[in-house]
């Protein structure tokens, strides 16, 4: 994961200027540090936020043919044919499919956007599994339909494949709610249902007429405006939670790495006017099986629209051979997917990504998810590697990168000279090291350390996280079987990771809940908590037991609730969140797609005192001083992976990405790095962000629930905004409004 990053580095290494570093209102000593010190000018590209048009958004005009009736969220206006609707919030009309009157769209089209379901389907009497399409005017389509106080409940049997299913839409007072019951859906011998579309028009813009954007949860956070120039774009489509690795006759699963970053958290949203009016959409049930959308000006299309679809089906390559050769088979039963949406009504000064994530910050907690216990200081993560392990000539070789002595030296001189809120992690306690060790863990190395000395460590620090991984298992792992306790996918081949010295392959569920609670009763003390890997992050189906990732998803949420310690999750997709203390590894970007206008943080506004996020090991990022700027912005904890020894030592291990970690040589970074972030962020502990704003491209406003604010400049130049001099690549902090 390091290694994309180090030809970046030695850019920033060659570019280096010897600038001097300015942090908040103070000049502090030029630190020598490379890429730190660096001033970039790119402030320009999609990796950053943008100022938006305060252009007003109009919308005042209904469809007189459609019916109308009473809600908590007032006059809904519906076509009884299409289950279109429309509804007026603050003066303006939102539309669950654009007018296409006077458009010259072909036919198809403008049915399928007007329709409320979309639906695709299997044709079992043709050999390769013809892909069928329908929507609510396709020819023989029957409706039924009833209303209820708030809302309705359509009967939908479609007419070619006649597969019938309930769509119930109900009204509150400041949102949507759309259903399709799982067990609502009948299907038959001729027609095996693929997938649902749900209103995916809805609030969808022709080309630049209203001004605003779409939101999209990729990575940290990612804005699409609205745009006539996007002709020939594909089509945006990714996997809610990367989760669909059940399905491919690959070997190595590496190889299935996604493009860019994963969906972590399953909501999307237009924003219709920037701080005007906008719709915030959470996936509340079959997220698992879901895919976020955007569908871009076209042709027979030329508008921007934002959607969900609900995989229940998919095809797969079946082999019959050792050489290659595979059949093409259809999944037998359908995915248990009780789809659920609903649509968050903004207006105001909350019609933006601000706004959405606040929105689902309410969510969170609604779920469980509570405030993070007060700290005076600013967290600061070291994440120590005790050791690793790697072939020998004739046997294993041990290779010892830290020990607990080591460990307590190096927090001794932090706590002394940064006094942080000092977290620590450790990874590779045990004989295996950090490659090697698992799913079960036992028992502490001897030669890391003593039970005393990690007792010692835990009073030294605020939080001593212990790392382990039960749901990856190396092939030199313990405590399960290679033949009867590996997961496998729909075709009966292992998922399997390859990597330089240790093989990994997925677990079956309850071998993951086994390897859980016995490595718990071995590290029960009361002073260790605990950090997992994979556990948040990779989520797949167990097709040997008949088990699937919804399945997954709550045997991890109800391992989790059982622990009594703090948790940490590496990389965490969002449904663990609300038992989460700290997510590590956090992403700090979108995917950076051509499509992309902006990166924006989301995830850490949604989480903001809620869960403590921590950045990948700052030695590794690529843009120093902008990576540091981007923390302070999003509100990102920094953290560094470290040893004692040098990392040469790593070259032939399964670790080989890490190439500088050594605690001598990382202390100016640690240091340096370090106070920068904590001049800002020592001023926001405990406080909610509330706002960001956009002053000018490269320069952002973020304001916090205790009345701070703080001005970041990524620009390479000193700007004078709010009345207050903001140096270039730098930050000043107060109230400015």
């Amino acid at each position: 994961m390091f290694r994309k990053y180090f030809l970046l580095l030695l850019i920033g290494i060659i570019a280096f200027t010897g600038y001097q570093l300015f942090a908040s209102t103070e000049e502090v000593e030029t630190v020598d540090l490379f890429g730190f010190t660096n001033i970039l000018p790119f402030i320009d590209s999609n990796r950053y936020s943008h100022t938006k048009t305060s252009e007003v958004a109009v919308s005042d005009t209904f469809n007189d043919e459609y019916e109308t009736f009473e809600t908590d969220l007032g006059t809904v206006h519906l076509d009884e044919k299409s289950l279109a609707f429309q509804f007026e919030n603050n003066g303006y009309v939102f539309s669950s499919t654009p007018d296409l009157t006077g458009t010259d769209f072909p036919v198809s089209v403008i049915y399928s956007v007007q329709s409320a379901l979309n639906i695709q389907s299997y044709n079992m009497n043709n050999i390769n599994y013809a892909i069928v399409r329908e929507n609510m005017y396709t020819m023989g389509t029957q409706l039924s339909l009833t209303y209820f106080e708030n809302g309705f409940n359509a009967t939908i049997t479609f007419g070619t494949s006649r597969i019938k299913m309930d769509l119930i839409v109900t009204f509150t007072e400041d949102s949507i709610l759309v259903q399709v019951p799982n067990d609502s859906i009948v299907e038959n011998e001729n027609f095996k249902l693929k997938a649902i579309q749900v209103y995916k028009d809805f609030g969808s813009v022709y080309e630049d007429t209203t001004p605003g954007y779409v939101f999209i949860p990729d990575g940290v956070g990612a804005l699409i405006d609205y745009s006539d120039n996007d002709l020939g774009m594909p089509n945006y489509k990714k996997l809610v939670y990367g989760s669909s690795l059940g399905y491919n006759t690959e070997d190595d699963l590496n190889n299935m790495a996604p493009d860019g970053y994963r969906i972590y958290v399953p909501v999307f949203g237009f924003v219709h006017g920037v701080n005007q009016h906008a719709i915030f959409a959470n996936i509340t049930s079959g997220d698992a099986y879901a895919s976020i959308n955007v569908y871009y000006p076209s042709r027979n299309r030329g508008y921007t629209t934002v959607f969900s679809e609900f995989v229940y089906r998919q095809t797969y390559s079946q082999p019959v051979d050792q050489i290659g050769n595979t059949i093409t088979l259809l999944q037998d039963g359908i995915n248990p997917v009780d789809l659920s949406i609903t649509y968050n009504v903004l207006s105001g000064e909350e019609a933006s990504y601000v706004g959405m994530a606040k929105s689902y910050r309410e969510y969170l907690q609604e779920q469980g998810a509570t405030n993070q216990d007060a700290i005076t200081n600013t967290p600061l993560l070291l994440s120590f590697l005790g050791s690793e392990k790697t072939p020998g000539v004739l046997w294993t070789k041990h290779l010892q990168l830290s020990t607990l002595e080591d460990i307590l030296t190096i927090v001794e001189e932090i706590n002394q000279t940064l006094e942080p809120s000092l977290v620590v992690s450790i990874e590779g306690f045990t004989k295996k090291g950090v490659s090697w060790s698992g799913p079960v863990y036992k028992s502490m190395d001897r030669r890391f350390g003593s039970s005393k000395e990690l007792s010692e460590l835990s009073d030294m620090v605020d939080s001593l996280f212990m790392v382990t991984d039960h749901i990856l298992a190396p092939s030199s792992g313990t405590g399960y079987s290679a033949y009867s306790d590996l997961a496998r996918k729909i075709n009966d081949q292992l998922y399997s990771y390859l990597d330089m010295t240790s093989d990994y392959n997925l677990l079956e569920y309850h071998v993951i809940e086994s390897s859980f609670n016995k490595s718990m009763s071995a590290f029960d003390d009361d002073f260790i908590n605990h950090a997992y890997r994979s556990l948040g992050s990779i989520l797949y189906d167990d097709f040997s037991n008949d088990l699937y990732l919804a399945d997954q998803i709550k045997l991890l949420q109800e391992l989790l609730e059982n622990v009594d310690s703090e948790i940490a999750l590496y990389d965490a997709n969002s449904y663990l969140w609300p038992s989460t203390d700290a997510i590590l590894d956090i992403p700090m970007y979108s995917s950076q797609y051509v499509s992309f206008d902006d990166t924006v943080p989301f995830i850490p506004i949604a989480l903001s005192n809620i869960v403590d996020l921590y950045s990948p090991s700052a030695t590794f990022l690529p843009y120093v001083r902008d990576d540091l700027l981007r923390m302070i912005d999003f509100h990102i904890y920094p953290s560094f992976i470290v040893t004692t020894q040098y990392t040469s030592l790593l070259q032939k291990t399964n670790l080989s990405d890490i190439y500088v970690s050594n605690y001598e040589v990382i202390l100016p970074m640690i240091s340096a790095y370090y106070e920068f972030v904590d001049d800002a962020l020592s001023q926001t502990l405990n406080a909610e962000i509330l706002s960001r704003e956009v002053l000018q491209n490269g320069v952002v406003i973020i304001g916090y629930s205790n009345g701070v604010e703080i001005i970041v400049n990524y620009t390479d130049q000193d700007v004078l905004v709010l009345d207050t001099l903001v140096k270039a690549k730098a930050y000043e902090v107060g109230d400015f409004q």
